[in-house]
């Protein structure tokens, strides 16, 4: 009588039942999803850790190239 009503409560009817249709049941396994989550947080914080790196490496290359071609220009003009 439990199992029945564990079906029923999954969705299944008594009509279903005893029709013999086929019934199937989902069970969800809360520390599975709890941990499901807690990957996919974790990839998406170095997924953005990674993108903010990667971005802030080429904006300070290019801040220092710029610099250092200021300072090539500055000492031109003072060897010519």
């Amino acid at each position: 009588m439990n199992f029945v009503r564990q079906i029923i409560i999954c969705g299944a009817t008594e009509r279903n039942l005893q029709k013999g249709s086929d019934v199937q049941m989902k069970f969800y396994d809360k520390d599975l999803t709890q941990k499901e989550i807690e990957i996919k947080n974790i990839i998406w914080i170095l997924l953005v850790f990674t993108l903010g790196f990667i971005v802030g490496y080429f904006t300070m290359n290019i801040e220092m190239q710029t610099q250092i071609n200021n300072i090539e220009n500055i000492k031109n003009q003072y060897v010519e």
